[in-house]
């Protein structure tokens, strides 16, 4: 609704000291119109966007140097801007929805990250990569699985056995509706094969 963007983007910067903020919208709706903010809030340590959709990872986050939490669903990935999340220097918990098919691995290499506890990746095939040294404090990684299109061989979740400081992986999907879908059975599979290599005990969910 264009009257109601046109209120918002004003009242945002107004609001100097803010501290936490969660916008509840339509399922899908997209909220390409706060790419108009180019001043947000900088104290602002929470950032959470249910239902809502970017196209991608908004370039004004990277301003917000306190940010300690945040929750926003996107529907491509284009290359650099996952640095904008990694080089968030106090996120410690990321939950990150992804409204498409990645065509190719998303690697998180030991660079960035550095305060990271908890990360929760929605993706019908989360093909994830954790390179040696990444996300060095994460404890908790939650992927919740969806069905989709049959997925290739190697598009699944490797590495997190080089997650050092991981003590809990939760796997979450409908298995009414997923038990017989590829991607996540493969998902399944490769992820229980990273937990046995993981050099501590993983309370695997």
């Amino acid at each position: 609704d264009e009257a109601y963007q046109d209120a918002w983007l004003p009242s945002v910067k107004k609001w100097r000291r803010l501290e936490s903020l969660t916008i509840h919208c339509e399922l899908g709706s997209s909220m390409e119109f706060l790419g108009s903010t180019s001043d947000p809030p900088k104290k602002l340590q929470k950032l959470k966007v249910t239902s809502g959709r970017f196209v991608s990872v908004p370039q004004w986050i990277k301003r917000l140097e306190h940010l300690s939490f945040l929750q926003l669903t996107i529907c491509k990935l284009a290359a650099g801007e996952l640095k904008i999340l990694r080089d968030l220097p106090k996120l410690k918990g990321l939950v990150l929805g992804l409204e498409f098919i990645p065509r190719e691995e998303i690697v998180f290499e030991s660079e960035g990250f550095n305060e990271l506890m908890e990360f929760s990746m929605e993706c019908p095939v989360p093909w994830l990569t954790f390179r040696q040294g990444a996300m060095p404090k994460l404890e908790c990684l939650q992927l919740k699985l969806c069905s989709g299109p049959e997925a290739r061989q190697e598009s699944v979740p490797s590495g997190t056995c080089n997650l050092q400081s991981t003590t809990e992986l939760a796997l979450c999907y409908n298995q009414k509706w997923c038990n017989n879908c590829s991607s996540v059975k493969m998902t399944v599979e490769a992820v229980k094969k990273e937990v046995g290599k993981h050099l501590n005990p993983i309370d695997l969910i």
